[in-house]
């Protein structure tokens, strides 16, 4: 697997450290919204990246598959950065 291909493949049974679940997340933002890595820091507000709903609600989707468990859509209501979504996958691993 190429590191451009900004792909990240989560191991089921071990959960992720935090550094390997930011870059996941930052990665994957990269790459759903088409966008420079380096342009996604933790405290990225969704406003300044452009992202709506529709784009929040494929990212988890994305991130789900990653890390094979749900993310329950009653946990999602407050996040407004990148770190916030880096939290809830921690959480939910």
């Amino acid at each position: 697997m190429s590191h451009s291909s900004l792909e990240t493949t989560a191991n089921p049974t071990l959960p992720m450290t935090l550094d390997a679940v930011e870059l996941l997340v930052r990665q994957t933002i990269a790459k759903r919204l088409h966008l420079d890595i380096e342009n996604i820091q933790l405290d990225t507000h969704f406003d300044e990246l452009n992202l709506d709903s529709l784009d929040l609600a494929e990212l988890l989707f994305l991130l789900e598959d990653q890390i094979k468990k749900q993310i329950h859509i009653d946990q999602t209501s407050n996040l407004q950065t990148v770190n916030d979504v880096v939290v809830l996958v921690m959480r939910n691993q």
